[in-house]
C-alpha cells in the first residue's frame, strides 16, 4: 500500500486527506514513480480552492511536480528503466486545438508516495541533483525559460523588469536574465526585500508601494523604459507596465496575482507597438520541440538552489551557453527600432534589384523580400501559385501530440 493525497471538496489545506491505496499500474505510455520529494506551487493552491484553469473531479489527486525512482513501466515506454532517478515535469492535458482539459488533473497527481505519470513528462535527474532539488526547479525555471529565452529571446542588451520579484518563478526569471547578461530591474512591494533581491542578482530594486514604478524605471533607463517585462501580477498593474515600456517592448504575462478586471486603453499600446504575450509553462511541455530544448539545454543546465524556501540563493551551476538556447520555433516579436535590441528585423530591407542570391543562385527582383525555403537572402514572389495556400503548419512549429520522453 502507498499513501496518496486526495481532496473531496474545495477549500484550504484542511481539505487534503491521506489515503492508503494500492499503487496504480501504469498504462500505455505511462510509468510509475516511487516519490521521494514533491514541489509545492501556487497552481496547486488555485486548483485545490477551485480557481484554476482545470476543474477537479472528486475525490481528486493533486500535485504537478515530483522527483523519485521509477518502479514500473507501462507498455510502449522507451528510453527509461526501472531504478532510474527521474523528475515529473508539470503537465496539463489539452485537446486537439490546444485548450486545457481536466484529464490530467483527474488521472494524475503526484502528492503521495506513488504516482503514475505520462512518460513524455519525465526527465532523468542529473548526477548530484538531490530529490528535493529535482522536485523544486521545474515550475520555477521552466516557466522563466519559456517566457524569457524561448519567446522573448533575451539578450545582454535587454533591460528586464521582473515584477513580484521575490516569488518563485520571478526569482528564476531574475537569475536567468542575469545569466544571459541583461540588466535587471526587480519590482517588489516593500524595501525590506531589496537586499535579498540584490543578492539574487538584481541591478536595481523598486518598491512599488513606496515608489512610483513608472518614474523609477524611466529614471533607471534614462527615459527609455524596459525592453522585456516578466510579470505574474496582471490586473490593473498591467497599465503601469504599458507606461514603463519602451516602443517595441515585450510584456510576458504568466500569472494573475491581481484578479480585478483590466481596463486598458488601446492607443498607448498601439503607439508603442507592444507585444503582450500570455505565457504558460504547459505550452513548453505540450510542444515536443520546446520541451526537448528546455530539458536538454535550459533546465538541464541545472539551475538549482539549496531549497524552495531559499530559491533566491546564488548557488547555481550550469553548462556555459545553455541558458540562451532556444527551441527551433522561438522568435522575438520585437520592433526592429527598439533602442536596445541588436537583433535584425524579421523582414530585412530589400536587396538591390536584379542581384543574385548567393545561396540559391536565383535572380532577385520584382517580388517580395522574404525568408523562403532558399534561406536568408532569397527573394520569392508574394503571390503563390493557384491552389497553394500559405505554408502554415509547416516546419517544426506544427508538431502534433507528444512523441516521446524528455531525454
Amino acid at each position: 500500500m502507498a499513501r496518496v493525497v486526495r481532496f473531496a471538496r474545495h477549500g484550504g489545506p484542511e481539505v487534503l486527506e491521506i489515503h492508503d491505496e494500492a499503487p496504480a499500474q501504469p498504462g500505455a505510455g505511462e510509468l510509475r514513480i516511487a516519490v521521494e520529494a514533491i514541489g509545492l506551487n501556487r497552481a496547486e493552491i488555485m486548483f485545490r480552492s477551485g480557481h484554476y484553469v482545470a476543474a477537479a473531479a472528486f475525490p481528486s489527486r493533486i500535485g504537478l511536480e515530483a522527483s523519485g525512482v521509477i518502479d514500473a513501466l507501462g507498455p510502449g515506454v522507451f528510453g527509461f528503466a526501472i531504478g532510474d532517478r527521474v523528475a515529473a515535469v508539470p503537465y496539463l492535458s489539452w485537446d486537439e486545438w490546444g485548450n486545457w482539459t481536466t484529464d490530467s488533473v483527474v488521472k494524475y497527481g503526484v502528492y503521495g508516495e506513488s504516482a503514475v505519470v505520462p512518460a513524455f513528462t519525465v526527465t532523468r535527474n542529473p548526477d548530484g541533483l538531490s530529490p528535493v532539488q529535482g522536485a523544486a526547479i521545474w515550475c520555477q525555471y521552466a516557466t522563466a525559460w519559456g517566457g524569457l529565452i524561448d519567446y522573448a529571446a533575451l539578450a545582454p542588451s535587454d533591460i528586464v523588469l521582473v515584477t513580484a520579484a521575490s516569488s518563485s518563478a520571478a526569482l528564476g526569471g531574475l537569475q536567468i536574465a542575469k545569466r544571459v547578461g541583461a540588466t535587471v530591474i526587480a519590482a517588489t512591494r516593500k524595501t525590506d526585500k531589496a537586499d535579498f533581491l540584490r543578492e539574487a542578482g538584481a541591478d536595481h530594486v523598486v518598491a512599488t508601494e513606496e515608489e512610483d514604478l513608472v518614474r523609477c524605471v524611466k529614471e533607471i533607463t534614462g527615459g527609455r523604459g524596459f525592453t522585456v517585462a516578466y510579470d505574474p501580477v496582471g490586473g490593473r498593474f498591467l497599465r503601469a507596465l504599458v507606461d514603463a515600456a519602451q516602443p517595441g517592448a515585450t510584456i510576458v504575462s504568466y500569472g494573475n496575482l491581481r484578479t480585478e478586471a483590466v481596463d486598458l486603453p488601446i492607443l498607448p499600446m498601439l503607439a508603442k507597438r507592444l507585444d503582450i504575450k500570455f505565457h504558460s509553462l504547459f505550452d513548453t511541455v505540450r510542444l515536443p520541440e520546446k520541451r526537448a530544448a528546455c530539458a536538454a539545454r535550459a533546465t538541464m543546465c541545472r539551475w538549482w538552489t539549496r531549497s524552495r524556501g531559499r530559491s533566491g540563493s546564488r548557488r547555481a551551476w550550469s553548462t556555459p551557453g545553455c541558458a540562451t538556447a532556444r527551441s527551433p520555433t522561438s522568435v522575438r516579436r520585437r520592433s526592429p527600432w527598439s533602442a536596445t535590441t541588436s537583433r535584425r528585423p524579421l523582414l530585412p530591407s530589400a536587396p538591390p534589384p536584379n542581384s543574385r542570391c548567393s545561396r540559391t543562385g536565383r535572380i532577385r527582383g520584382g517580388g517580395r523580400w522574404a525568408r523562403g525555403r532558399g534561406g536568408r537572402g532569397c527573394l520569392r514572389s508574394a503571390r503563390r501559385r493557384p491552389g497553394r495556400g500559405p505554408r502554415r503548419g509547416a516546419g517544426p512549429g506544427s508538431a502534433g501530440p507528444p512523441a516521446g520522453p524528455i531525454r
